[in-house]
């Protein structure tokens, strides 16, 4: 009798890597394509390399999430302290993104909480998540535990 495997999820810490953004880049268009705001004037053009020297210098953190070793999710963030709060440490999200196909299961919360995790075991007293008003982010968090504290409006110049 052949009895179907549970797929194995892992969640972990990467560091960016010429081979780990060859993987990054169908997920990242698919992001860019389902939320990015004003495509057609401001257009998809990540730069790698700024991301692998924040890396680098301590200033990013890289989580991946995978099932049976295929990349279905990310949770990008920025490391820093304000100028207003210089003694505490911020990570600002920078994206967060799972797979369509993966979105109902336990790796979006699993995610979340391994960024906050991650985010603490380096000393982070502040973690914030932006959130688009197209998609249902801020529900997932809003039954973790946060709130909206402001909100941010822009446009094309």
């Amino acid at each position: 009798m052949n009895a179907q495997l549970k797929p194995q999820i892992t969640i972990q810490r990467e560091t960016y890597s010429t081979a780990l953004i060859a993987e990054f880049e169908p997920l990242l268009k698919a992001h860019w394509l389902e939320i990015a705001n004003y495509r057609d004037q401001v257009p998809y053009d990540p730069d790698f390399q700024k991301y692998c020297e924040l890396d680098q210098t301590g200033m990013l953190f890289c989580l991946t999430a995978r099932v049976d070793g295929q990349l279905v999710g990310y949770s990008v963030f920025y490391l820093t302290n304000s100028p207003h709060y210089k003694s505490t440490l911020f990570a600002i999200n920078d994206v967060f993104y799972v797979d369509l196909a993966h979105r109902k299961g336990s790796i979006p919360m699993r995610l979340i909480r391994e960024s906050e995790r991650t985010a603490r075991s380096l000393g982070v007293k502040r973690l914030l998540w932006h959130v688009k008003p197209c998609n249902q982010m801020s529900e997932l968090l809003n039954r973790l535990g946060y709130a909206f504290e402001e909100q941010t409006m822009g446009r094309v110049l």
